[in-house]
């Protein structure tokens, strides 16, 4: 995964959690469906976290069954799936029939494994689920007969498949419910009944693990990758914490901390040792003070004296006043400092114990860098390829938008085995509550019922089928055209997931339906694509947007905007590209381009994308063509005006086109293996009529030419 494409997956559960929309803006080659893949598979196992908790595969269901009634059918007593078990239901829906079609017959085939582990020296997968029932969807043709897909188009599983239309619809039931012959007919061709199989005749042939088993299988799994997740969330919290840090640096606060518990300690102590002082002067002179009474006591005039020396009396007197009033002046300075010493002397008490816990605090700081960066190292030695940038600025950087963060090939490994642990729930499951009066059978049933186009009597019945059907088909395809008619009898919020593919090409109203079954919506797509097709009068628009009363400033008319550019707007997590009146907000672009060459895809980044598109093939990091390609010079526009004389086809255009051939036949010796594309039919029946006509192609090369081109290679 590239960082955008990480970027986009986390964003889109985050953002939509229960209910929302999130859009993905990627040009062709950057991997929107291998996001929706991963999207798709991230379902699949949280819906197998919900089975785990269930002891028993029936445990799945709520008591009881519901009589379920279709016009001209027996009825079916369907057991309805505990809530906990909806909400993963997936459904991908677009304009285009291609795109929608593309994607689901897809997602089963081999090849969408790519050349991984998971698949043997044949070429075929290593893990399967209901392979048989989706081989036979895959290889039986209209007329009944069976063909024989090699080993890249062969399915591995039932993950997905295409509905919509009736046509669709009726097909799937037709290849999920009957196994070859009906009754006594002979076998279509090409049927191989191993290979080859009904949902019926899959849970008769089962040999598979059991629920119990499954589920233990599965359990493990996941607490393999739950482990492997919280090391590398370790490292990563780790990485971020300790980077750029040094011992002193780590222990910085700690150590100032230190420090200032120490200078509050020595100014308390300070303190403290003042107020002493004082009370020792106040102790030292109130003694001078009493021994001084003791003297003047000592010098007091007998009874006669004060009557005969009244003067030496009455300087006893004011001696012995004046020592009172001193003493009783130092006595009221003691006590005043009393209360001052013992706040003091709980102030030094809690200043110690808290530059004591300072130290201890420092002291288990340079403990704990100690050992994270051991914890460090180990975690290194376990996550050698795990990494991120030094600076925010360095996510520009093409090696981190090629890579992403915190990349681990082991724990991708345990996800992949994750991802199989839980099909492998899913089928043993199935396998289970399909089983006679297991209880799931009927829901089957009533499936084919509904997808047979057979109406219910009551329509709130709907949800609980359908809900059925994904519990067996994850993914399943509509194009915006049949969701009316598909999803008739579903109301709002009824369905877990919508994606909505090239939606650059849609117009807003054809989604409308859709959006307003689905919680969630995924919005992927390109407005710099194919503009949606829109027929209707601009008048017409004009006249309705004039009446809406929508602000001014609102461009939300189905001629000038697409699915995906409402979807961008309402998409907080995006860019904005362009400038002036032509600059556009797109949500949560993909960057990382894989599959054109220079020069396509150097003209197309210039031009479309302001050169904000990474190339990257692990093949071929030169980014050029093949080497056996024609050696054509720079690429460039070729102006060649003219008139028209057949509808679109310019006479001179023509010839121009002949004449670069015939000078590559002259120089190669051969014709080129080249593709001329118009999008008019027209000049395309003028291009084969030039080019067939071997006379023209004699006038034009020289007489040393041995051998004309043959016209069966002019096709």
């Amino acid at each position: 995964m590239s960082l955008m494409q990480q970027f986009a997956i986390n964003s889109a559960f985050e953002r939509a959690e229960t209910l929302g929309l999130f859009s993905v803006n990627g040009p062709p080659g950057t991997g929107k469906t291998t996001l929706l893949r991963d999207i798709f598979a991230e379902n699949i196992t949280r819906r197998a976290r919900v089975l785990a908790h269930f002891e028993k595969a029936g445990d799945a269901f709520l008591g009881g069954r519901v009589e379920v009634e279709f016009t001209g059918e027996q009825p079916c007593w369907i057991a309805l799936p505990r809530p906990e078990l909806t909400g993963f239901e997936m459904v991908v829906a677009s304009s285009n029939n291609a795109a929608v079609e593309n994607i689901s017959r897809d997602l089963p085939k081999t090849k969408a494994l790519g050349k991984t582990a998971w698949r043997d020296e044949r070429g075929l997968a290593k893990f399967a689920y209901l392979q048989p029932v989706a081989t036979k969807v895959a290889e039986q043709m209209a007329n009944g007969e069976y063909r024989r897909l090699d080993a890249d188009e062969e399915p591995w599983g039932l993950i997905s498949c295409v509905l919509g239309r009736k046509a669709n619809r009726s097909a799937f039931v037709e290849r999920i419910s009957f196994s070859g012959a009906r009754s006594a007919e002979k076998s279509p061709k090409g049927f191989d009944p191993e290979r080859h199989q009904s949902i019926w005749t899959w849970r008769d042939c089962y040999r598979g693990p059991g629920f119990a088993e499954a589920r233990r299988t599965f359990l493990d799994a996941d607490h393999n990758v739950a482990r492997r997740v919280e090391a590398l969330s370790r490292y990563a919290a780790l990485r971020v914490e300790l980077d750029g840090q040094t011992e002193a640096s780590f222990s910085a606060a700690a150590l100032q901390e230190a420090w200032r518990s120490q200078r509050r300690m020595d100014a308390a102590q300070a303190s403290l040792e003042a107020i002493q002082a004082e009370l020792r002067l106040c102790a030292n002179q109130l003694a001078t003070l009493r021994a001084e009474e003791m003297l003047i006591e000592k010098g007091r005039p007998g009874w006669w004296a004060r009557l005969l020396r009244r003067p030496a009396a009455q300087r006893y007197r004011v001696e012995l006043a004046s020592n009172h009033q001193s003493q009783r002046e130092w006595l009221q300075r003691q006590r005043m400092t009393e209360e001052p010493h013992l706040n003091a002397q709980e102030l030094v008490q809690q200043a110690t114990a808290d530059h004591h816990e300072a130290r201890q605090s420092l002291a288990g700081c340079r403990a704990a860098w100690r050992a994270r960066q051991q914890e460090l190292q180990q975690l290194i030695q376990q996550f050698p390829r795990a990494n991120k940038p030094d600076r925010a600025d360095d996510l520009e950087r093409d090696c981190w938008q090629i890579n992403g963060l915190w990349r681990d090939e082991t724990l991708s490994g345990l996800r992949s085995e994750l991802f199989a642990a839980a099909l492998a729930l899913h089928e043993a499951w199935l396998a289970e509550v399909l089983q006679k009066r297991a209880g799931f059978g009927p829901n089957v049933v009533a499936v084919c019922h509904l997808l047979s186009g057979k109406r219910l009597y009551e329509i709130r019945h709907a949800l609980a089928i359908w809900q059925s059907l994904f519990l067996m088909v994850p993914v399943i395809s509509t194009t915006f055209a049949s969701v009316a008619s598909q999803f008739r009898d579903l109301g709002p919020n009824s369905l877990g997931w919508l994606f909505i593919d090239e939606a650059g090409q849609a117009v807003p109203q054809a989604a409308v339906g859709a959006l307003w079954r689905a919680r969630r919506a995924v919005v992927v797509g390109d407005p710099l694509q194919i503009e949606p097709v829109f027929t209707v009068p601009i008048k017409l628009i004009k006249a309705l947007v004039s009446s809406s009363e929508l602000p001014p400033d609102q461009v939300v008319a189905p001629h000038q905007v697409s699915v995906q550019n409402l979807a961008d707007e309402a998409n907080r997590l995006g860019t904005r590209i362009g400038s002036g009146d032509d600059s556009r907000w797109i949500g949560s672009p993909l960057r990382v381009h894989r599959r054109c060459v220079d020069p396509m895809f150097g003209i197309a980044n210039e031009i479309a994308y302001e050169g904000k598109m990474i190339f990257h093939d692990p093949a071929d990091t030169k980014r050029q063509p093949p080497r056996d390609s024609l050696n054509l010079g720079p690429s460039a526009w070729v102006d060649a005006p003219g008139l028209a004389q057949s509808r679109q086809a310019v006479p001179d255009q023509i010839a121009l086109v002949h004449e670069a051939l015939t000078a590559l036949y002259r120089r190669i010796g051969m014709l080129p293996p080249i593709y001329i594309i118009s999008p008019f039919r027209r000049v395309k029946a003028e291009l084969i009529e030039t080019l067939s006509n071997l006379a023209n192609w004699s006038l034009l090369l020289s007489e040393n030419t041995a051998v004309l081109p043959k016209k069966s290679e002019l096709r």
